[in-house]
């Protein structure tokens, strides 16, 4: 495993070479995912009425739609059925 130093940012000996590498961190290479699940609710189920797993749990929960963004590339969006998103996700 190369040796890491500094502290906003990671760097890497490469060839002999140090560079900036974010995405490494104690040797591992990570990406920064940010998922946003948009989904249904009204004024009797929502996330201020319930906790969180009674809210997932329920019968009425319904995923609209999915955001996705990848380290540093555009943002995503993709609705569609359960199993259309799920795919997207897989995919």
């Amino acid at each position: 495993m190369p040796y890491t130093r500094g502290t906003t940012c990671d760097w890497v000996c490469r060839d002999g070479e140090w560079v900036e590498d974010e995405k490494r961190k104690w040797g591992i290479l990570m990406a920064f995912v940010t998922l946003d699940f948009e989904t249904f609710y009204d004024g009797q189920f929502s996330l201020s009425r319930m906790t969180t797993e009674e809210y997932i749990r329920d019968s009425r929960f319904e995923v609209i739609g999915v955001g996705l963004k990848v380290d540093d590339n555009e943002p995503e969006w993709f609705s569609g059925t359960h199993a259309e998103i799920k795919a997207w996700l897989l995919s």
